[in-house]
């Protein structure tokens, strides 16, 4: 099936939405919030394929509407199979398999598997199993030596550690240290995809970014695509095919805003054309600073540095310097003991409506139960669009980008994000700015095609070649051996040759 006859569906995972436990204990289902029902039964069209020949120096290709093709970049090093992930982002248990589970400017991760569904009885069961993807600046040998991968992308789910230091630079270092890959034990180069694609652009955080929830898919052995989730059954850690296609939707009715209140207790509305404002969460902590969160360097004012399950990262600061806040949902927040750090001013806290009153936030309790072995805030919204899933994405630089605005304390309207490139909270040198911002407003495009539109229209920044219905699209097909292979290299010659003018040297 070609991805432009990809039927309507939803990306729709409830933090307790689960099986009965090992242990034989279960949690009777949780479905989303009644507020964003329809954001979690939404038809979704398709936008374009990003395809990835997953070998050392293989393309990396957009396939967009109408079979025209553009060539974003290259492979450096492949990824041989995914692995278990550690704890620092924990936000990937709260999702089904075969998706990507979340989108940066900095990296993309993957979840391969397991299928087992999340129970927050049992938080560190079936761990999530996933491969990534990073961007040129962490491909590159640097003088600094190796450093963690978590670290390097901005451990997405977990605590910054540069956040909790009074020494962090608010710059980013200009010498990146190179990423050292996870060895998978099988002799081969890790988990992770290394791309010559610079941070900030193209398919990371740039008009081509995947939204949290697109849908992933692997060659299989008759040369079709196969779910990853299918793949990954029932051995996610298995090595991983030479093609990867990533499948990017969006909603077909897309608010035009999101708007959130910096109070407490607050609301965070969504907003569509003709339509009244509707409350679809509540704050319960509100964000008086920012922090020096990984990746940052990638992204510019007011713009999205990451979404993922738990979190959308917003940026403050320009280009080559760190400095946000984030949005996270509560379940989330305590599991990961936010609350209990005082150095929490950089996190917004948001759950469900109706629970602002439901349970004191510095009084933590095991993982997200309470006393009594209920969710502390139900339902949840870990992983649920349209904040945390298929509505938001770092497609920043361009028409199609996700604008952040704020509302001064005492200003009758939103104004431009203002620049802050520092860690800043109350208590600390002169303060934080963000401590007398009242409110925050997102601005979405009406289509993530507005950020392709010159690349669909325009042949000179693409090349129309075989349609993606084709048996022969990519070389691949159903070819086999040497035939394949030659197939491969005359495509990516001549998408090298179109693109920079110069021959591939194979």
């Amino acid at each position: 099936m070609s991805w432009r006859s990809w039927p309507p569906t939803a990306f729709v995972v409830a933090l307790c939405s689960m099986l009965a436990s090992p242990g034989g204990a279960g949690v009777v289902p949780t479905a989303p919030p009644p507020e964003v029902a329809a954001e979690n039964d939404a038809a979704l069209q398709p936008i374009f394929g990003v395809v990835i020949e997953n070998r050392d120096r293989g393309t990396i290709l957009a396939v967009l509407p109408g079979g025209v093709e553009r060539l974003l970049g290259h492979v450096r090093r492949r990824a041989v199979a995914a692995q278990p992930i550690p704890g620092d982002f924990h936000a990937a248990y709260y999702v089904f398999p075969g998706i990507v589970c979340a989108s940066g400017v900095n990296a993309i991760h993957v979840k391969v598997g397991p299928r087992a569904l999340y129970d927050p009885a049992q938080p560190t069961a079936n761990p999530a199993v996933n491969f990534n993807l990073a961007p040129a600046e962490l491909s590159e040998r640097r003088s600094t030596g190796p450093a963690p991968l978590l670290q390097m992308i901005g451990e997405f789910g977990g605590f910054c550690k540069n956040l909790v230091n009074p020494c962090a630079p608010d710059e980013a270092p200009d010498d990146l240290p190179t990423l050292t890959p996870w060895i998978d034990g099988k002799g081969g180069a890790g988990d992770t995809i290394y791309t010559d694609i610079p941070g900030g652009t193209l398919l990371f955080g740039g008009p081509y970014a995947p939204f949290t929830g697109s849908q992933v898919q692997v060659s299989g052995a008759d040369g079709d695509w196969v779910p990853l989730e299918q793949f990954g059954t029932p051995d996610p850690t298995r090595p991983l095919p030479d093609r990867i296609r990533i499948r990017v939707a969006e909603p077909v009715s897309r608010p035009a805003r999101v708007e959130i209140d910096n109070v407490v207790p607050g609301q965070v509305r969504l907003c569509y054309p003709g339509q009244p404002p509707r409350t679809i969460a509540e704050v319960l902590k509100r964000v008086r600073g920012t922090g020096n969160f990984g990746g940052g360097q990638f992204a510019g004012v007011g713009e999205v540095r990451a979404a993922h399950p738990g979190v959308v990262c917003l940026s403050t600061s320009p280009r080559g310097k760190t400095g946000g806040f984030q949005i996270v949902p509560v379940n989330h927040a305590r599991y990961m003991r936010y609350p209990e750090n005082p150095k929490t001013f950089q996190w917004l806290l948001v759950g469900s409506v109706g629970s602002s009153g439901a349970c004191s936030l510095p009084t933590y309790t095991t993982g997200y139960l309470d006393r009594a072995g209920q969710l502390n805030f139900r339902p949840p919204h870990e992983g649920i669009a349209p904040l945390y899933s298929s509505f938001l994405r770092p497609a920043n630089g361009g028409t199609s980008r996700i604008v952040l605005s704020v509302r001064p304390k005492g200003a009758s309207g939103f104004i431009p994000c203002p620049t802050v490139t520092r860690r800043t909270e109350p208590g600390l040198g002169d303060g934080s700015p963000v401590d007398g911002w009242e409110a925050f407003r997102l601005d979405l495009p009406a289509t993530a095609l507005e950020g392709i539109a010159d690349d669909v229209a325009d042949p000179a920044a693409s090349v129309r070649l075989v349609s993606d219905d084709s048996p022969a699209a990519l070389g691949l097909g159903r070819l086999r051996g040497a035939a394949a292979q030659a197939a491969r290299r005359a495509r990516r010659a001549a998408l090298h040759r179109a693109f920079t003018g110069r021959p591939w040297r194979d």
